[in-house]
């Protein structure tokens, strides 16, 4: 099984929550920060090395997953673990700041923007976001 962690990155700005989208590696989908994790890290951890690399943000990251999704990829199933990270540093350049563009949005927003299965997680997770 291939295991991956994200990050849903939010704040709070002007009594709202929005949530940190970035585009995809080839920029034709809003996604959140995701990747594998490496040896010796825990998932959370994970979340929060890739909210740096892919989207230049940095903040607590829950140790606890709100939400996980398993499907099917060519090398095999594909397990992603997510974990709420409420943002406290967002860098103007960053790792990937050449290849991915990052949008804060409101909840709703967030899940008209991206994909069926990442909407059907912020969706689960919105009781977590909102406390």
């Amino acid at each position: 099984m291939i295991r991956q962690a994200a990050a849903i990155p939010i704040r709070r700005r002007s009594g709202r929550t929005e949530v940190a989208l970035i585009t995809s590696s080839d920029g034709k989908r809003w996604i959140v920060p995701k990747g594998g994790i490496e040896r010796g890290e825990t998932p959370s951890e994970s979340a929060r090395r890739e909210a740096l690399e892919e989207a230049g943000l940095r903040g607590r990251v829950s140790r606890r997953c709100v939400a996980r999704i398993r499907y099917r990829k060519a090398r095999g199933v594909c397990r992603i673990d997510f974990f709420l990270m409420r943002v406290t540093e967002v860098l103007e350049s960053w790792h990937e700041d050449d290849v991915r563009r990052r949008r804060w949005v409101p909840l709703a927003e967030a899940q008209r923007r991206v994909d069926e299965r990442l909407r059907g997680v912020l969706k689960d997770a919105r009781a977590s976001i909102r406390a």
